[in-house]
């Protein structure tokens, strides 16, 4: 069926056959460390990692949007690679729409991840309705890189989960046998990405953020003296920009802004 699916989105011939012959044939290895297994034959998926598998992923994901939109009224579909959100008023149609999902995906032997599939609901009644349809109601979900909510408050428990992966990727740092000079960027590589992103609209708490000096610091002045000549280390030893966990977010909120604004100058 996918193969069908490309014909008709008008691939071109010779790229379908192409991947007629690739994607059955096609075999992958798991990789430890610095040691590759044997081969084994791909019996699912599609090839990662190259300009081809967007195509691959792009056509189902435009073919099932473009059913929902023809064979509903007011549900939109939006989508980014493999993640599918359905936004509506009209229970009927949602189920409409959900039904149609579910036969694209099966005519296309696509698997839906049921632990990741959730739903919003802004009334107790709508919310039952999904319940009994087995699907798990939340108060709030990341869905397509923004942090949606049916309450009016702001919720943060994005940016305390990102912290949380900072903190942990800052304490294997602080443990590897490294010179200063490469710990110090590594956390400014590793850490302090995971902690920023977002940090401007859901900032992490004030807890999570002490918890990353100690690491940092004692990179450059060792164990048993973290809280030594912070003034000192996050200005004139270490970019304090990319490494002060409190100004980092700052600075990265900043940087964002101007982008946004420069991307939308008109």
């Amino acid at each position: 069926p996918l193969f069908e699916l490309l014909d008709l989105m008008g691939l071109p011939k010779g790229l379908l056959r192409a991947l007629k012959k690739l994607l059955p044939k096609l075999k992958r290895r798991f990789l430890v460390g610095a040691f590759a297994g044997d081969p084994f034959l791909a019996l699912g998926g599609i090839p990662q990692g190259d300009p081809l598998s967007m195509i691959l992923s792009a056509i189902p994901i435009a073919f099932w949007a473009r059913a929902i939109k023809l064979r509903t009224k007011g549900i939109a579909a939006k989508a980014y690679v493999d993640d599918r959100m359905l936004l509506g008023a009209n229970w009927k149609e949602m189920e409409k729409a959900c039904r149609i999902t579910c036969r694209i995906d099966d005519m296309l032997g696509n698997q839906l991840n049921a632990s990741k599939t959730k739903a919003l609901a802004t009334t107790k009644g709508i919310a039952q309705k999904l319940k009994d349809a087995g699907i798990e109601v939340v108060s709030s979900l990341k869905n397509l890189g923004v942090m949606l909510c049916t309450y009016a408050r702001l919720d943060c428990s994005l940016g305390a989960k990102r912290a949380a992966t900072a903190i942990s990727a800052s304490k294997r740092i602080d443990k590897v046998n490294t010179s200063w000079q490469m710990k110090i960027k590594m956390q400014a590589g590793k850490t302090m990405p995971r902690l920023n992103y977002g940090a401007g609209i859901v900032r992490p708490s004030k807890a999570q953020l002490a918890m990353l000096y100690g690491p940092i610091n004692r990179a450059v002045w060792g164990r048993g003296r973290s809280r030594r000549a912070n003034e000192l280390l996050y200005s004139l030893i270490t970019p304090g920009h990319r490494l002060h966990p409190l100004i980092a977010t700052a600075y990265k909120s900043i940087v964002d802004t101007i982008r946004i604004v420069r991307k939308r100058s008109s």
